[in-house]
């Protein structure tokens, strides 16, 4: 004879199984904001060009003094608010592309001490990819990445910048704009990198990767993103650079640029529920299990 109650087990069962597995997916997003951090860019996020370079031997500017800030929205593609442990991140990507620049490559990272009298091993600087962490009571994640000011009023000075390049160490929001000065080795999420020899120049059209470096700090920090809904990132670079003078440094295309590739984020990512959802299931499947028992 057909147990009725079979079926019953049978769906808790399987909606069991649904949540234990998550939701997988992979996306491709490119952004929905974007802008050239730097003091003296005008135009917040309109501009079509955001160059990174660095101001070492500047004291009144950061080490890493030309940012680029992207932010991308990921809600349409993973669920928002499930808590930051629900997203399990396979992978993640991002691309961008180089409009400009008189510099050659290096795809490798380069310790803070072989800016200042030590020695580089390799011809070039690398560009580095970071999280965004924000203060002053200026900006927040998924508000107004474009239009947040540069910085308090006031003369230039260092490590008063409005929204800055993090490694988010340890689940809190380092500053590592001045990690030259201050005599410390961030931890990138990634360091790009491109099909062409070390040492080469890098032509205008190259195509920058950046494969994130799945560490603790860089999960947790994606994670705590994804919750939101939004992805901020800061690409930096310690190019040399000097006022006025030839740019020796990547211009990356912005958004705004119809020339070249937006900047892109691919992201794998499964989305599971919390312990709670377990514990709400299991209480269900045994309150089912308990009617089943008594009605036979």
């Amino acid at each position: 004879m057909f147990d009725r109650s079979f079926g019953r087990r049978g769906a808790m069962f399987a909606l069991a199984l649904t949540l234990g597995a998550g939701s997988a997916s992979a996306a491709t997003l490119v952004s929905v904001e974007d802008r050239w951090f730097y003091a003296f860019a005008g135009g917040g996020g309109s501009s079509n060009r955001a160059p990174t370079f660095g101001a070492n031997a500047q004291p009144d500017f950061d080490n890493r003094d030309g940012q680029f800030l992207v932010e991308f929205d990921t809600s349409g593609a993973f669920a928002v608010g499930q808590g930051a442990s629900s997203y399990v991140v396979h992978s993640a990507r991002v691309e961008v592309t180089v409009i400009d620049g008189t510099f050659v490559y290096d795809g490798t990272y380069d310790g803070h001490a072989s800016y200042f009298g030590g020695t580089d091993l390799d011809a070039g600087r690398p560009v580095e990819l970071y999280g965004v962490g924000y203060r002053n009571g200026n900006g927040t994640t998924g508000t107004n990445l474009e239009t947040v000011s540069f910085a308090p009023p006031g003369p230039p000075a260092t490590g008063v910048r409005n929204a800055y390049a993090t490694d988010f160490l340890a689940g809190t929001d380092r500053d590592v704009s001045n990690n030259v000065a201050m005599g410390f080795d961030p931890t990138p999420f990634a360091v790009g990198t491109t099909a062409l020899a070390p040492g080469d120049p890098v032509p205008g059209g190259t195509v920058y990767g950046f494969d994130f470096v799945l560490g603790a700090d860089a999960i947790a920090y994606l994670q705590s993103r994804l919750d939101l809904g939004r992805v901020d990132l800061a690409i930096t670079s310690l190019h040399d650079s000097s006022f006025g003078g030839a740019a020796t440094y990547p211009a990356w295309a912005t958004r705004e640029n119809t020339a070249f590739s937006k900047p892109t984020l691919f992201l794998d990512v499964t989305v599971v529920p919390e312990p709670g959802t377990f514990a709400l299931v299991s209480a269900g499947l045994a309150g089912l299990a308990a009617i089943g028992g008594r009605r036979r």
